[in-house]
């Protein structure tokens, strides 16, 4: 099973994003498509690949607010570092809708001009800064941030609470679960409605074997989230979706699946999972179609290249699946050059299943130097054993079970270290 990039859709509600900048102008934002209608019993492809699509006027919504924003910072700069604060959140927002790396590139240029432009030292931007930082794993400066920011006051951009939210989320990034459940607790105290403190904790727990938990924390969480909300709840169907996958629960997951579809039909992220456990219940055909439609929607993001190449590798069609590796092995080299950092997990799976099995490995030590939690050791591990590193693989493994990471694929993990002769 692919693992999500859990951070940045903790922050924005999306994976990876893709190679194509996108523009800072679009045209007005049109009237939403109609909703789409539940998938037949039997179906496998969303509802919303044939009955219209709630993502593509929710874009232009972003796109409109966007160059909104960049036209009042040019026309009133007494507000500008307020529009243009405003203008990297509807990027950050729009990154997770779109797949695009284009649009976090976008949120930078915004961001430092934001800083360009405000008159004196704005912890609000530090946040903001952080919050980026953190969707894109580049952890260096993120404590200084969040240093500079305030926990006692609530005006304007500063939002205390936000602030320890990117310290629980940095903290589990480096897998310290006790810091981050510490740091989710405080701000689930001082704000008992913000939901998405309990995804964060959920998702904690789910990461170190409590189910039972996790459960009750997603429940609260969408207890907490508007009905009119559709987004964020269809990104809490997915979650537990992908909870169900991991306990190898596929038809349920499928119907988490659907059910987020049905709240924001068009999004990539919920076709994809759909499309994975799709093929998980063996409707080959089904799922090559729908990854079809998902590199169509994201301009051909490598990561559903890759899934459609092990397909067309199991089919024996190794053809199609050298020249679906091609293009896809030159989009992630393009990632690791452009955003690094946000690059490493997904571009490993890549590397991984595809090799050469010497730049796994150069991948998977930064990785796993950058953020040495759990979801990085697994991959550390699989990759020292491809590089015939067992030794080191052992020791990754012992230090795996020894943390309170606790997941199927970490324990498949150290057992294949176990297994493996030095």
């Amino acid at each position: 099973m692919r693992a999500p990039c859990f951070f940045a859709l903790l922050l924005l509600g999306c994976s990876g994003p893709s190679p194509e900048p996108t523009p800072d102008e679009a045209p007005p934002a049109e009237a939403p498509a109609p909703a789409a209608e539940a998938a037949p019993p039997g179906s496998f492809g969303p509802a919303s690949l044939a009955s219209g699509d709630e993502v593509s006027p929710l874009l232009a919504r972003l796109d409109a607010d966007i160059a909104f924003r960049v036209e009042r910072a040019e026309a009133q700069p007494s507000g500008a570092v307020d529009a243009l604060s405003a203008a990297v959140q509807g990027r950050m927002a729009r990154a997770g809708l779109s797949g695009r790396y284009g649009d976090y590139e976008a949120a930078d240029v915004l961001l430092a001009r934001a800083f360009a432009a405000a008159p004196k030292e704005d912890p609000g931007l530090r946040l903001l800064r952080a919050r980026l930082d953190l969707t894109l794993h580049r952890l260096g400066g993120v404590l200084e941030d969040l240093d500079a920011v305030p926990t006692t006051v609530e005006v304007g951009r500063l939002k205390p609470h936000l602030a320890i939210m990117a310290r629980g989320t940095l903290a589990a990034q480096r897998g310290d679960v006790d810091e981050a459940k510490r740091r989710y607790n405080e701000v689930m105290r001082m704000k008992p409605g913000f939901a998405e403190a309990r995804s964060a904790m959920a998702w904690i727990h789910w990461q170190t074997g409590d189910f039972e938990s996790a459960e009750g924390l997603y429940g609260e969480a969408e207890a907490n989230t508007p009905a009119s909300a559709a987004r964020p709840r269809a990104w809490l169907e997915l979650q537990r979706g992908l909870m169900d996958l991991d306990r190898e629960r596929n038809e349920e997951a499928l119907a988490h699946y659907r059910a987020a579809d049905e709240l924001l039909p068009g999004w990539w992220l919920i076709h994809e999972h759909i499309a994975e456990v799709t093929l998980l219940l063996g409707h080959e055909a089904a799922a090559v179609a729908l990854y079809e439609k998902v590199i169509e929607d994201t301009d051909g993001s490598p990561e559903f290249l890759d899934a459609l190449a092990g397909i067309r590798r199991a089919q024996g069609d190794e053809e199609a699946a050298a020249a679906l590796i091609g293009r896809s092995r030159e989009v992630w080299e393009s990632r690791l050059k452009r955003l690094p950092e946000a690059s490493y997990g997904h571009a490993l799976d890549h590397f991984l299943k595809f090799g050469p099995p010497e730049r796994a490995l150069e991948i998977a030590r930064k990785n796993h130097d950058l953020r040495p939690n759990g979801d990085a050791k697994v991959r550390l591990i699989h990759a020292l054993l491809g590089s015939g590193e067992v030794a080191e693989a052992q020791v990754v493994a012992n230090d795996l079970e020894a943390s309170p990471w606790d997941t199927r694929g970490g324990r498949e993990a150290i057992a294949a270290a176990r297994a493996a002769t030095p």
